[in-house]
């Protein structure tokens, strides 16, 4: 999925913010026939909440000049009550049209009336309709909308089913519309198949869509609104796949420069005839680690893979994340795995170019899913073409982490002083190399057997000692005299990165119940925002956070009823509040909470099953 940045900063200081949310006709000219350098498909589902991105982005296509040898041939759907406007010379419209995009200028080829693009059926037309009417040297389709990984592309507003969730190309069936779209056409495999969408870069995408053609161009991680650069297809005309798909990554990133979120990008350009070198190394992995027996030895090794890769789509709460992790990352922190450097040169080979921001440093161009348990594994993932070798480990994988060491505590304390606490645990003996994550939650007490966390911190591991820290300050968020306490989760990018991790509670006039946001920012150790980002997850997957009139935002905490029984929930952080109009500025800042607030923590270790042990402060103690 695209995203849009909501927020806007204004000014920084250690992470204290304040922020600002967020003509018809037809052409006359005769329809060209003949065939171009480049014929660019574009499916572009822009029935919902990115109906203003795919404006803009059908702008910047028209600024690609006749000289470049290069045709956009566009099915859009638009829609209703998002944006009543036109683009170029065409004026407002909600169904869905098929267009030739020329220098300045939309020509309508066809008005298809309402049109379900989650169909496979309706890719499978356009796909056939485009490349038999509109021959080219070469053919790119590229989808355009929202991704979801190896959960598909495109949903529809308009179009709901089971649930009244939109409907969206799952995997199978853009597969299933590619390849009827293709048959009896003159066209066996298209040049590139790209994702102007979020997430789609994994290896499951791929395996699928290289019968039907020879390059794939999609991000690992999510997009920000603007997207791809469509003007950079200027002079493109002439070039070969791999120099076109080199000049669109460098556009992308060079647009994501401008408008300041580069920090969190990629884009890779993968060589899909290469596919084959990575199948076979993961069978290779799966070979030697099939059963948990087997990976059982090396259980801890996988599982600070697993926890230290790159990750895309994350959030605090897993079962929100897409849990997709970059697949070189991965196997360079497995490196003593049987078929891990294989898995890692195959990979490289495959990607033949890509770019990653300064917060993706250990991004390579394809993901893999790696849920972090066997909890959040989503049966879907059984029937993916390909993967088979992938499905036996990670099955290897949960069984053997739930069949490892559950590391527990032997003591603890904890230290609270005016600057802040400090909470140590001493790992019974023999179980500190399974602790594969140790984490610091700290808030306020519920005044019962609880606690309203508030964040979550990295706590350190030094031999058999974990170690966790607070200096007593709590995010809250403001507008004008009302304000709510909300969860911050922190993480090391590198060195001299952090993000900070911001659950919210959308609440939509109509909307059946409330929607879970995230707000991602990456800040420099010096207090500089290098790229901010807010996210949407739905049933429509991740999706740019466009307010509506009368919308509201809500923070959201989690409470852990009961710290003697390891059990938490995402709950508004204040219940029957008002909650801050989406639609106007939203302050943040971070402040110490004032003495004598009753407090909380909880020290936590976990193995590669997520078992594990905590240590918590006890009840009716103070801050000082």
């Amino acid at each position: 999925m695209r995203i849009h940045r909501l927020w806007t900063w204004a000014w920084l200081t250690a992470l204290a913010l304040h922020v600002a949310c967020g003509g018809g006709g037809k052409g006359g000219t005769t329809t060209p026939t003949g065939t171009t350098g480049w014929t660019v498909l574009v499916y572009m589902t822009a029935d919902n909440n990115l109906e203003v991105a795919g404006l803009q982005d059908l702008t910047e296509m028209a600024s690609v000049t006749s000289a470049s040898n290069v045709r956009f041939v566009v099915q859009v759907d638009r829609a209703a009550g998002e944006y009543a406007g036109g683009v170029l010379n065409l004026g407002d419209w909600t169904s869905a049209k098929r267009l030739l995009v020329s220098e300045g200028h939309l020509q309508q080829l066809a008005d298809l009336g309402e049109v379900d693009m989650g169909l496979s059926s309706s890719l499978a037309a356009f796909v056939n309709w485009g490349v038999t009417t509109y021959p080219g040297d070469h053919v790119m389709l590229v989808f355009w909308d929202h991704g979801g990984g190896w959960v598909g592309f495109g949903w529809d507003d308009s179009a709901p089913v089971g649930g009244g969730e939109p409907d969206h190309l799952s995997l199978d069936r853009i597969v299933t519309g590619v390849s009827q779209g293709l048959t009896g056409t003159t066209v066996s495999k298209l040049d590139v198949i790209g994702f102007d969408a979020c997430l789609m870069a994994t290896v499951e995408v791929a395996e699928s869509l290289k019968p039907y053609a020879s390059y794939l161009i999609a991000s690992e991680e999510t997009e920000p609104g603007h997207g791809w650069d469509w003007s950079s297809f200027t002079n493109g005309g002439p070039l070969g796949a791999v120099a076109l798909g080199r000049k669109i990554v460098d556009g992308y990133y060079a647009q994501a420069v401008t408008a300041g979120d580069a920090a969190d990008v990629t884009l890779a350009l993968v060589d899909l005839s290469k596919l084959g070198p990575i199948e076979t190394a993961l069978g290779t992995v799966a070979g030697a680690y099939g059963t948990a027996g087997a990976v059982a030895p090396v259980i801890g090794a996988v599982a600070a893979g697993r926890f230290g890769a790159a990750e895309y789509g994350a959030s605090p709460d897993p079962s929100q994340a897409y849990s997709l992790v970059d697949m070189v990352d991965l196997f360079s922190r497995m490196g003593g795995l049987t078929g891990s450097a294989t898995v890692q040169s195959a990979v490289t080979s495959a990607v033949v170019y890509q770019v990653a921001g300064s917060a993706k440093v250990g991004s390579h161009g394809l993901s893999i899913y790696f849920p972090p348990g066997a909890a959040y594994y989503q049966a879907g993932y059984d029937a993916l073409p390909g993967m088979d070798a992938w499905r036996t480990f990670l099955a290897a994988v949960f069984a053997g982490g739930a069949a490892q060491t559950v590391p527990t505590f032997d003591s603890g304390g904890y230290d609270p002083t005016v600057a802040g606490l400090t909470v140590t645990g001493t790992v019974a003996s023999g179980a500190e190399t399974a602790v594969t994550e140790a984490k610091l939650g700290y808030g306020v007490s519920d005044l019962g057997s609880g606690a309203w966390l508030l964040g979550d911190s990295p706590a350190a591991l030094a031999g058999s000692d974990v170690t966790g820290t607070w200096n007593w300050s709590a995010l809250q968020l403001e507008q004008g005299a009302y304000a709510e306490y909300g969860y911050l989760s922190l993480e090391v990018v590198s060195a001299s990165l952090f993000s900070a991790s911001i659950p919210l509670a959308y609440d939509e006039p109509g909307a059946a119940s409330l929607q879970s946001a995230l707000w991602r920012i990456v800040f420099d150790t010096g207090g500089s925002v290098v790229s901010n980002n807010v996210f949407l997850f739905t049933g429509s997957g991740v999706a740019e956070l466009s307010p509506a009139a009368g919308s509201r935002l809500r923070a959201l905490v989690m409470h852990m009823p009961d710290l003697g029984v390891w059990s938490f929930s995402w709950e508004l952080s204040a219940d029957g509040g008002a909650g801050f109009d989406a639609t106007q500025p939203l302050g943040l800042s971070v402040a110490a909470l004032p003495g004598g607030t009753y407090y909380a923590a909880v020290l936590r270790i976990e193995n590669a099953g997520g078992e594990g042990d905590w240590l918590y402060v006890p009840a009716g103690v103070t801050i000082p």
